[in-house]
């Protein structure tokens, strides 16, 4: 058994999501995994079409808007199951979108959870903006979110790690997503409170030396890395780039060429409120890239 051998899919019928649908069903077929998607009507959404109708038809009304949502489901599923020759189940469920998620992907014990970038009707709001935030801060598990239409495995995955204790799961988490891609191995580096040090007065000359401290420092904290993560027979890419992280991390992933990055979320707390509220956020935001968070 992997990690990846249940798998949870989130659809709401748009052509993201059928991005998504097609990178799950080709993970589901490369790991022999049980794929279930869902789909979630919104409840408050069914509530207020049951006032505007009701009492001539309310129930009745969202009751077949229910069905007709079951039977677009299974057909969907039914051709995904054929198309790649993988087992897929669907569920249809109403609630508060996040919280049924999240309470779903527990249930299937998903090792994974499969979002398009942009939604549509139900769930319009689901990836960017602060719902993914939401999404991010309450699931327990790893999260995928599809930018591109697949076309076939991961080429090359873009591991973005800043040393913390998530950096080494992140690495393995990607390498079992993505076992056949190029590795390129990413550390985004400052120098503490550069600006200011220019404002003080610190000469050019100085502020460069310690730019280079600070790169061969994180240096030797990556050949670390790559030792305790078991990469030392890897092929890969280890890559230093001066920039803030978020920007760094976009801005390398477009020019190598990558169509994957992986970020790692940190635990909750002001580390979680760096890298959620403004890497993970900027990355999901601005990379051409589907993005692998790390949970």
């Amino acid at each position: 058994m992997t990690r990846f051998d249940r798998l949870l899919a989130c659809a709401d019928f748009s052509l993201s999501s059928e991005f998504a649908l097609a990178r799950a069903a080709l993970l589901a077929q490369a790991k022999a995994a049980r794929l279930t998607v869902v789909h979630v009507l919104k409840r408050g959404a069914l509530d207020s079409l049951h006032a505007l109708f009701a009492p001539d038809g309310g129930p009745s009304l969202q009751q077949g808007l229910v069905d007709q949502v079951r039977g677009e489901l299974d057909a969907l599923c039914r051709r995904l199951a054929s198309a790649y020759d993988i087992e897929v189940a669907d569920r249809v469920v109403v609630g508060a979108v996040i919280r049924e998620i999240v309470a779903t992907s527990s249930a299937c014990d998903a090792g994974l959870v499969v979002l398009g970038d942009r939604g549509a009707g139900f769930i319009s709001e689901l990836v960017l903006g602060s719902t993914t935030e939401r999404v991010l801060s309450s699931s327990q598990r790893p999260i995928l979110v599809v930018k591109r239409q697949p076309r076939g495995p991961y080429r090359r995955v873009l591991i973005a790690v800043d040393f913390s204790a998530q950096s080494r799961f992140t690495v393995e988490l990607a390498r079992e997503l993505a076992p056949a891609a190029e590795i390129v191995l990413l550390h985004v580096f400052d120098v503490p409170f550069e600006t200011r040090l220019r404002h003080a007065g610190i000469d050019e000359e100085k502020v460069r030396h310690l730019r280079i401290a600070a790169k061969q420092a994180a240096l030797e904290r990556m050949d670390d890395l790559i030792a305790r993560a078991g990469l030392g027979g890897v092929e890969l890419r280890r890559v230093l780039h001066h920039d803030l992280p978020g920007t760094g991390i976009v801005d390398q992933a477009r020019e190598l060429e990558c169509d994957l990055v992986a970020v790692g979320r940190q635990d909750k707390g002001l580390a979680e409120e760096i890298l959620v509220g403004s890497v993970a956020r900027h990355v999901l935001g601005f990379a051409d890239t589907d993005v692998l968070v790390a949970i």
